[in-house]
């Protein structure tokens, strides 16, 4: 049977999502609260501060999360597919392996995060910022970036094939062995990067790609 802890916290859980689901969670504090393994299917999120909480196998399918604290949050391993992410703050959050597939992110700030072995296809970023982050074999393919600017962060093994980046900036960070094979990188800088191995195959681009040292470019479409 489950133990008195567990049977406490799945009792505030359902409390919290039966009082709360008609018109969402707003200006609630649940810093450093234990969500994990909670079900939050479909609820719009605003103003809540989940800075310090533990996120883990967190459902936040289909949700709407809007000037949101994650600062310090554990969100490993969390669903958030076709989430929309409007105004968020992410510092020193863990998001590895967390899945948000066909999420929208709009002026949210990513600052020391991680966000190793994300899955993150078909995703749209606009006007967010990316310092420091820990992308290591994230899948950005198919994703669409539009004023994003990543800075100091760790791209290798990254997958942003089939991407469109527009007038973003990607500057002082590892893309060694990042592919972006048939995308589309259009009045973006990447500067003062690492890209040894870099794979460009039949991406469109204005990037001078002599300045990409190293990198492995072939049947390139200058735009």
């Amino acid at each position: 049977m489950p133990d008195n802890a567990l049977m406490k916290k799945t009792k505030y859980l359902l409390e919290l999502r039966e009082s709360n689901f008609s018109g969402g969670i707003r200006e609630k504090d649940l810093s450093h609260a234990d969500l994990s393994m909670a079900d939050f299917h479909g609820m719009q999120f605003v103003d809540v501060n989940f800075e310090g909480a533990t996120l883990e196998n967190l459902n936040l399918y289909d949700c709407q999360l809007i000037n949101c604290s994650f600062k310090n949050a554990r969100l490993n391993r969390v669903i958030a597919r076709k989430t929309k992410i409007f105004k968020c703050v992410f510092e020193n959050a863990d998001m590895s392996q967390g899945d948000f597939g066909e999420s929208v992110f709009y002026k949210s700030r990513f600052e020391g995060s991680d966000m190793h072995l994300c899955k993150m296809s078909n995703s749209k970023w606009t006007g967010c910022s990316l310092n420091r982050v820990n992308a290591l074999g994230t899948d950005l393919s198919s994703s669409f970036m539009s004023g994003v600017e990543i800075y100091s962060s760790e791209l290798r093994n990254t997958n942003f094939d089939k991407a469109s980046i527009m007038s973003s900036k990607i500057l002082d960070s590892s893309l060694e062995y990042a592919s972006f094979n048939q995308s589309v990188i259009y009045e973006t800088k990447i500067e003062s990067c690492k890209t040894d191995g870099m794979l460009l195959f039949e991406t469109k681009t204005d990037l001078n790609t002599d300045d990409l040292k190293y990198a492995r470019v072939l049947d390139i479409v200058k735009i």
